[in-house]
């Protein structure tokens, strides 16, 4: 699977931020299987296949900055993600992909969490976040919650040109989807990631990132996929 995001971000103030992200999400080899037992103890299997592709949903977020002392920054987020994103791809017999398995969930999200950022010296920096994903439900699906946290030690290199190393443990939870009033036993459950990584600042305005997550537990329920890597890379332009 391939996800490519554009963010933007406007400082109202100094303490007042406002968020903008929306993607293009490509799937491969997408396959959808059933398994039914019959009364005579016979075994019948299904199975369609897909390649989901399409516009994501926008999330919009502010995160206000409620502390700025000795003891760091801490900020609230809040936001909301409009179903503006494609929820209509379809399996290879015609039927219509899960909402969780489609680029855009087809239904409003609202957001909320928590930031925090401390400098420990004048080159290690902590950042702390926790972020909460609320989806409501549509014609009878519901799409799981989500709740991602997060922890980063960032290490200053060199100033010219300006390079930092970072480390970080993120944690990321799904709930169950929900279809008819009944838990879908094939969904949800934890991830635990860690990520190295490099960011590089060409020039004051523009520079790049590039970090590997590597999954170190994963506890998922039922039968699912489990994830090898990810592999993210990032370009970074400041107005």
């Amino acid at each position: 699977a391939f996800l490519t995001k554009l963010n933007f971000a406007y400082g109202v103030s100094d303490n007042f931020q406002l968020e903008a992200s929306i993607g293009w999400y490509s799937g491969r080899d997408f396959i959808d299987a059933e398994i039914e037992i019959e009364e005579s103890g016979e075994i019948e299997t299904e199975s369609s296949v897909a390649n989901p592709e399409g516009l994501t949903d926008l999330e919009l977020r502010a995160k206000y900055r409620v502390y700025k002392g000795e003891y760091g920054y801490f900020s609230l987020i809040s936001g909301v993600v409009f179903p503006v994103g494609n929820d209509n791809e379809l399996l290879s017999e015609g039927e219509t992909l899960e909402p969780s398995s489609q680029p855009g969930s087809g239904t409003f999200s609202v957001q909320g969490g928590l930031a925090y950022s401390r400098s420990l010296t004048p080159s290690l920096v902590l950042n702390a976040s926790s972020l909460f994903t609320y989806r409501f439900e549509r014609s009878d699906f519901k799409i799981g919650e989500r709740f991602d946290n997060g922890l980063t030690l960032v290490y200053k290199v060199s100033e010219a040109p300006n390079v930092s190393l970072f480390a970080e443990v993120s944690h990321l939870y799904i709930g169950q989807d929900e279809e008819g009033g009944e838990d879908n036993v094939n969904s949800g459950g934890h991830t635990l990631f860690l990520t190295p990584g490099l960011r590089v600042n060409i020039t004051d305005s523009i520079g790049f990132s590039v970090s590997p997550s590597f999954p170190v537990l994963q506890d998922l329920r039922g039968e699912q996929v489990e994830i090898d890597y990810r592999l993210q890379f990032q370009l970074f332009i400041n107005g």
